[in-house]
């Protein structure tokens, strides 16, 4: 889960000392409401209310742009912060500082395969779901994809429900 604090339309860092209550909603989606007298700006009773949205974040790696635009609308309509990756290589250099809850990735890419790319994300101790999502439809590429660290293989294209529930499941373990 990450923190988005949204003040006035921006995003930006808690301060320490914050004092925060959470509310659940029955969907799951938690919010905190932050009470800072600091930053009142002058308001009559010195508080200032900030709700913050815990949001999933996803890594989506895919050299297909039309398969990332319609990704990123999917998860960004449910309240995911989607980060977007064209290749194994570049998702390796960003994978540590975006710390995805969950990484949807296509096997046949560019520059370096999904199979690879799974292998070096798990080699460095990356534990998160990893979602495989190809249009090949051979069992045993799946096989070689859930050997590489895949916890599930997805074969496009497939049903939009079909693929945020599978997601979801792997995040409620």
């Amino acid at each position: 889960m990450h923190q988005h604090y949204i003040r006035g339309g921006s995003k930006e860092a808690p301060a320490p000392g914050d004092r925060c209550v959470e509310v659940s909603t029955e969907g799951g989606k938690r919010f905190f409401f932050r009470a800072d007298p600091r930053r009142a700006l002058g308001h009559r009773l010195g508080w200032l209310i900030e709700v913050l949205v815990m949001t999933n974040r996803i890594l989506v790696i895919d050299d297909d742009l039309t398969a990332l635009d319609i990704v990123d609308l999917l998860f960004e309509d449910r309240g995911f912060d989607v980060v977007r990756r064209p290749d194994g290589l570049t998702a390796l250099e960003c994978i540590e500082e975006t710390t995805p809850d969950i990484i949807l990735i296509d096997l046949m890419m560019p520059r370096m395969s999904g199979q690879e790319c799974v292998r070096q994300i798990r080699r460095r101790g990356i534990e998160v779901p990893i979602v495989a999502f190809t249009a090949i439809d051979d069992p045993l590429i799946h096989d070689e994809a859930r050997a590489a660290g895949c916890d599930v293989v997805v074969t496009k294209p497939c049903k939009s429900k079909v693929l945020v529930e599978k997601i979801e499941t792997l995040l409620q373990r």
